[in-house]
């Protein structure tokens, strides 16, 4: 799909018409791109050794859909790098196997750092998962979104991939 920028929409000033050239620009590219907008959905499919007490990004190594190009599952897979400028709810979700030993924790990481209040933990018997939502404000440039996430199952813990469970990152842009 071709990247559409975000439109910007024509103004109407009373008396003033909007030119045809005005509008077939704007016009078409602005419902293009509100039934287009950039959306991720991330996934792994390698299992991942996640070190004990450690903070630490997931790679996601699968894509579902990637409408805008802005993750790549050769370079940098734990990575969604906004192509278009705006707010972003981003979505991790991180699936470990079982165990009712410790905690797990998810995160969502802007540029390497932590992102305040965005985290959840949930240790379980079958899976054990955590989810952490967040809306941080990608420039469309160099921003970056990821998922995290913290253990203490004692030792390195894998995360699960089996059975069409994996962990997740799924971005979907909300507005400029």
């Amino acid at each position: 799909m071709t990247n559409l920028p975000v439109p910007t929409l024509a103004t109407e000033i009373p008396g003033n018409l909007i030119a045809s050239s005005v509008w077939n620009a704007v016009g078409p590219n602005g419902l293009g791109f509100s039934l287009a907008v950039p959306v991720a959905s991330l996934y792994q499919i390698t299992v991942q050794g996640i070190p004990n007490a450690s903070a630490t990004a997931v790679n996601m190594d699968g894509e579902n859909s990637d409408t805008y190009g802005g993750h790549s599952v050769v370079t940098n897979t734990s990575r969604y790098v906004g192509q278009v400028p705006g707010y972003y709810l981003t979505i991790a979700t991180v699936l470990y196997g079982s165990s009712t030993v410790g905690v797990r924790i998810a995160y969502v990481y802007k540029n390497g750092a932590l992102i305040d209040g965005a985290f959840g933990a949930s240790p379980g018997s079958t899976y054990s998962s955590a989810t952490a939502i967040a809306v941080p404000y990608l420039n469309g440039t160099t921003d970056y979104v990821e998922a995290w996430t913290y253990q203490t199952e004692g030792g390195t813990f894998n995360t699960n991939t089996s059975a069409g469970q994996a962990s997740s990152l799924t971005v979907y842009w909300l507005h400029n």
